[in-house]
């Protein structure tokens, strides 16, 4: 029941999708979380993360690719077993890689996979990283894609069917809008001087006043 119940639900999403532009090129698109909420597949189907099953009524709807959110919540853990530094693994997967599970189901039906990551809107958890422009956030990315591109790389490129087509950043102006950037005078000041040939000399960063020039 549970299954005829999602496999439903597929149908009209993909439909929905597709009505609203998700369609191009021959394309059919539909975003595939597996924790919203967590416990939801665990309890229907006794398994956290049924990917044969999910990817089976996925293709049977004629989808061609899965927008998979591959980090749980804003600046949350990962889908697969991640090394890099700051960065955690979901612990709902146990010694699995549901990452792996996903883009094995996905080949079998020549379903290509996008991966999403939602960035943080305060700090990244346990640690004093802040913003988008803190290159340390940067540079965790940066890891997690080098991470990604040498663990799957039987998925990436034409010659493995380009099964793993890319990363896309989720909702990256709601991190950045949650941003005052108070830590960042000092590099405003440099861009003003740079750009404008005048420094900003005031210790905290300006209002959004129209009559203010910065």
């Amino acid at each position: 029941m549970y299954r005829i119940i999602c496999k439903s639900a597929l149908c009209l999403i993909a439909y929905i999708l597709l009505c609203n532009g998700w369609c191009y090129s021959g394309e059919k698109a539909v975003w595939l979380t597996v924790a919203s909420p967590w416990g939801f597949w665990q309890e229907s189907v006794n398994d956290p993360m049924p990917a044969a099953m999910l990817v089976d009524d996925i293709a049977a709807t004629g989808t061609t690719k899965i927008y998979f959110f591959e980090q749980i919540g804003r600046g949350g853990p990962f889908l697969h077993p991640t090394q890099v530094q700051y960065a955690v693994t979901d612990s709902h997967m146990g010694s699995r890689d549901f990452l792996q599970e996903l883009l094995v189901e996905a080949a079998a039906h020549n379903i290509k996979v996008q991966l999403v990551w939602t960035p943080p809107n305060t700090y990244w958890p346990g640690t004093t990283i802040y913003g988008l422009n803190d290159q340390r956030l940067i540079d965790l990315y940066n890891a997690e894609v080098d991470e990604i591109a040498t663990n799957y790389a039987s998925y990436i490129g034409s010659s493995n069917g380009n099964i793993l087509e890319g990363i896309m950043f989720h909702e990256v102006d709601a991190a950045e809008a949650a941003d005052q950037h108070t830590d960042d005078v000092t590099e405003f000041s440099t861009y003003c001087y740079t750009t404008f040939g005048e420094s900003y000399t005031t210790g905290t960063m300006p209002t959004a006043n129209a009559g203010d020039k910065w």
